[in-house]
């Protein structure tokens, strides 16, 4: 997961979409970010555990562990990921007939406060 954000605040990403696909037996999760209000940068992680992933964001973002089936909303610093960074990540889990589907919302102090020219409207 802190690969995951670290690569988002890299390519300055406000939301982080993460869905479960179903490949063959295994679980996997595509992974896409939202950048300057573009969905953009999709990747499928074949190799990362999934169910130890989403039981791990669950526990990171204070959600209930042992209601598995039903929407989570949670949040943490980036401080507590141990990211290096002062803001906050916000959290939305929802179960679906693959696995979750979440989507993390990134808010960064210094892209805070931007003007428009700063982000590409000119």
């Amino acid at each position: 997961m802190h690969k995951i954000i670290n690569q988002a605040l890299h390519f300055g990403a406000s939301d982080i979409y993460i869905d479960s696909v179903v490949r063959g037996t295994a679980k996997n999760m595509f992974i896409a970010y939202r950048i300057h209000g573009v969905r953009e940068l999709s990747q499928i992680l074949d190799t990362t555990p999934h169910d130890e992933f989403f039981r791990y964001l669950r526990i990171v973002m204070g959600m209930r562990i042992d209601a598995e089936h039903v929407p989570h909303d949670g949040s943490c610093t980036l401080r507590n990921l141990g990211i290096n960074s002062d803001g906050d990540v916000g959290c939305a889990l929802i179960p679906s007939v693959r696995g979750y589907s979440c989507t993390l919302r990134v808010s960064v102090v210094h892209m805070q406060n931007r003007s428009l020219t700063d982000v590409g409207c000119d």
